[in-house]
């Protein structure tokens, strides 16, 4: 026997008084629907489950049946075997289906949120391209960035995450600094995970850039801190093939719905368009990341489309340095 809403389920014989509460075999399975009013009939699975576009339908039409025809049926049925669409939201299959789905993202956020925290850095990457000969921007190369993901759960809750990027493995050459939020995709069937993301305020960002960016200096929880970047969200999904260069590694991938988004640029007061897409293992973090203005120069971003291809820093690791920021003598790009 098992519990969602309003509405308990069994295989037992039983039957139960209907609407005042209704009890009717749907499939070989009884359910019963707790009757307190009509609308919290339907709305049963509202704020845990997301209806379907037939689901909604197959609630529309219920409204329109007449208060009596409802009545009239309630007088039977307690004797009454049904074989409902598969739309119904109460069916035990669709109702199955949806806890499944839901079961699946969850397990997937709970994943993800562990591999989408600490250090990354593209070191490697860049020292391999300056002995190629290859520079940033028209050069064709990569700008030696650093990433760090800091959870913030217990102050703003689950799923909430301060992230800042610097230059050259110096923690003082903060360039980018966002709060995201991640949760499961209300819209997705597959078990997507969308990733809000938020732009500090200039006085947000002044009051961190005083604190060096200790984000545990400022109090998030206050209103008007930061901005939602609405229609920037990042989609993600667990990919189940390999990605050249993972060595078949299990991984996410990230999308930009519509391809991309643009924003107002603070840097360059004018908007810019955005293009993002991503790839997440638990040792390595690739985000091809570009910027353009509305002619379509680049404004950040490697020239040839290629990730930045960083890979995760633990303590004791030899680029442990670009946490600290204390390179040694000959670690140059």
């Amino acid at each position: 026997m098992g519990f969602v809403g309003p509405v308990w389920w069994s295989r037992k014989e039983e039957d139960i008084p209907c609407r005042r509460n209704q009890s009717k075999r749907l499939n070989g399975v009884r359910v019963t629907v707790l009757a307190s009013s009509r609308s919290e009939d339907l709305g049963a699975f509202d704020g845990v489950l997301r209806d379907s576009v037939l689901e909604t339908k197959w609630k529309r039409e219920e409204r329109e049946r007449s208060a009596a025809e409802r009545q009239g049926k309630c007088d039977v049925c307690a004797q009454e075997t049904v074989t409902p669409s598969l739309a119904s939201p109460y069916s035990a299959q669709s109702l199955a289906r949806r806890m499944v789905r839901r079961d699946l993202a969850r397990r997937r956020m709970d994943e993800f949120l562990a591999w989408f925290s600490g250090d990354f850095d593209n070191y490697a990457q860049v020292a391999q391209e300056r002995a190629l000969g290859l520079f940033p921007r028209e050069g064709g190369g990569h700008e030696h960035i650093h990433c760090q993901l800091q959870n913030l759960d217990s102050t703003l809750g689950n799923g909430h995450i301060f992230a800042k990027y610097y230059f050259d493995g110096n923690p003082s050459k903060i360039f980018r600094s966002r709060l995201y939020r991640v949760s499961i995709s209300d819209s997705s069937a597959s078990g997507e995970l969308e990733m809000r993301i938020y732009r500090f305020y200039a006085e947000t960002e002044s009051r961190l850039r005083e604190h060096n960016f200790d984000v545990t200096k400022v109090d998030l929880t206050k209103d008007d801190l930061y901005e939602w970047l609405e229609g920037c969200e990042v989609f993600w999904y667990k990919g189940d093939g390999n990605v050249e260069g993972l060595n078949h590694q299990p991984h996410f991938i990230g999308y930009m719905e519509g391809g991309g988004c643009s924003v107002f640029s603070r840097e360059i007061q004018g908007m810019i368009h955005i293009k993002d897409d991503l790839i997440m293992t638990q040792k390595d973090l690739w985000v091809n990341d570009r910027g353009f203005t509305d002619n379509g120069d680049y404004v950040y971003g490697n020239r040839r489309g290629i990730h930045y291809k960083m890979q995760r820093v633990l303590p004791g690791d030899e680029l442990w340095w670009t946490v600290t920021g204390s390179p040694p003598s000959n670690e140059h790009v």
